[in-house]
């Protein structure tokens, strides 16, 4: 994660993230009406969806507001100090992660590329975040609303 500040949530609230995730997941996953195999591929293989199989993935589409989105190099898909709910994960290209200080100033936490997922602590958490993340290269990006999928599990 770049430019969300690193949330760090207990090993309890991703475990109940991903398996909520098993329930939710397939339901708006949409580019051009369905999601693109290698994008599902990615997606099952990520941090939030391993071991669940595709067709689960598939089954699930309808139920959360999922949706892939391209950015350019030098775009922000978080700000800092925004409010986000949806997590990302990667599909092709690199993001950096940035943390601020008081002054400013910026700290790079880290790279990120195919596969990675982040902003789901944030998203999760609900609070403002306190990186920004940046496209340091052209990027496809899932993005996956993590309240939601909290909630549908309830």
């Amino acid at each position: 994660m770049t430019h969300n500040k690193k949330a760090h949530g207990s090993f309890t609230q991703q475990q109940s993230i991903k398996s909520t995730l098993i329930v939710v997941l397939s339901a708006s996953i949409r580019e051009d009406d369905h999601m693109e195999e290698s994008a599902f591929e990615i997606l099952a293989n990520s941090s939030l969806c391993k071991g669940i199989s595709l067709e689960a993935l598939r089954e699930i589409e309808q139920a959360c507001n999922a949706y892939i989105k391209s950015y350019d190099k030098g775009e922000l898909l978080i700000c800092l100090n925004e409010k986000i709910h949806n997590a990302g994960v990667i599909i092709s290209g690199v993001l950096r992660l940035d943390f601020y200080d008081e002054a400013g100033n910026p700290t790079t936490i880290a790279e990120m590329g195919k596969g990675n997922v982040f902003g789901e602590a944030i998203a999760g958490a609900q609070v403002n975040s306190l990186v920004q993340v940046e496209a340091i290269e052209p990027c496809r990006i899932i993005w996956l609303d993590i309240p939601k999928m909290m909630d549908y599990g309830t």
